[in-house]
């Protein structure tokens, strides 16, 4: 039975994220879950307020030891940071997946999440003049949590 519990221990997800992300630096949110099975943590998420835009959440790293991947387990750890963020009366929610990274692209839009081109946003907001494409490497998502639509 996998289940999600709020920490502080960073030892712990430090460890995880050398374990999924070989690499990766440290990105503690200021929220932070360890998800857990039979007693022993297989993963771990993170949610901050965004630097860019004071009233969106941004989701810092997050990963699942491979033992544990292909239950739909990354999309209760964004469910739980999307309930953080409402819970901080923040608009909406930011993030970035690598290029590679399909499956973590494809939980993210059955969430909810569109995807946008940094560079083509508004000043404030990212809710103008979105289209598809990356040219860094990554791919940039975002999720309105004020039940305002983006455009296209």
């Amino acid at each position: 039975m996998f289940y999600l519990r709020r920490t502080t221990d960073e030892n712990t997800i430090r460890r995880l994220t050398e374990e999924t992300l070989p690499g990766v630096e440290d990105d503690f949110g200021t929220a932070m879950w360890l998800l857990w099975n039979a007693g022993t943590p297989v993963g771990f998420c993170g949610v901050r307020q965004s630097e860019t835009w004071s009233d969106w959440a941004f989701l810092s790293r997050s990963g699942i030891l491979p033992a544990a991947r292909g239950r739909g387990l990354q999309r209760r750890m964004v469910a739980v940071r999307e309930a953080w963020a409402r819970s901080q009366g923040l608009e909406g929610i930011t993030t970035y997946v690598s290029n590679d990274n399909v499956p973590s692209l494809m939980n993210l839009l059955k969430c909810g999440f569109f995807i946008y081109d940094p560079e083509f946003k508004s000043a404030t907001k990212p809710e103008a003049e979105w289209r598809r494409g990356s040219r860094d490497g990554f791919i940039y998502l975002a999720k309105r949590l004020d039940g305002r639509q983006h455009r296209h």
